[in-house]
């Protein structure tokens, strides 16, 4: 089903640059069973490579998975927890796969690692990153997009 979707998406195309992440906030549940760590390489190969034969004049770049926060008895914000863990293992492998098939990534957990600081205290959402954080995010995707971007010829007006 996810090689129809991106069909799907790429027939609407063509597009210059795509940047994804391919539903990890999923294949990092606690629930083993959902994403086995032995699967994900040989799944997100698969997927790689079936974007860059069905799209294969698209620069696609790899947005990597944001960290997962638990909540001390404080208040406060911690990414020291076993889901984060997998997650770092589940960005390791990924970025494997990137480096190998040339994808560029930009990575959204080293920003929001060095902003663990802005999480409110007492906050209940261990997800989501507020909108100073989120504006850092943007701002690094659009730089990579934008080095991907064909460049414009300058009219010479005389």
């Amino acid at each position: 089903p996810l090689l129809l979707a991106w069909d799907g998406v790429l027939s609407n195309g063509p597009y210059d640059v795509v940047s994804w992440n391919s539903m990890t906030l999923h294949m990092w549940n606690t629930q083993e069973s959902r994403c086995p760590e032995e699967t994900l390489e040989p799944n997100m190969t698969r997927v790689v490579e079936h974007l860059k034969q069905t799209a294969p004049n698209t620069q696609f770049i790899w947005i990597r998975c944001t960290p997962w926060r638990t909540i001390l008895e404080d208040g406060t914000h911690s990414l020291h927890n076993p889901v984060n863990a997998r997650i770092i293992r589940f960005n390791e492998i990924v970025d494997g796969v990137m480096r190998r098939e040339r994808i560029p990534e930009v990575d959204l957990y080293a920003i929001a690692e060095k902003q663990l600081h802005t999480v409110k205290k007492g906050s209940s959402d261990t997800v989501h990153w507020g909108s100073d954080v989120s504006r850092l995010f943007a701002d690094a995707i659009i730089r990579e997009i934008e080095k991907h971007l064909p460049k414009k010829e300058i009219e010479d007006e005389q």
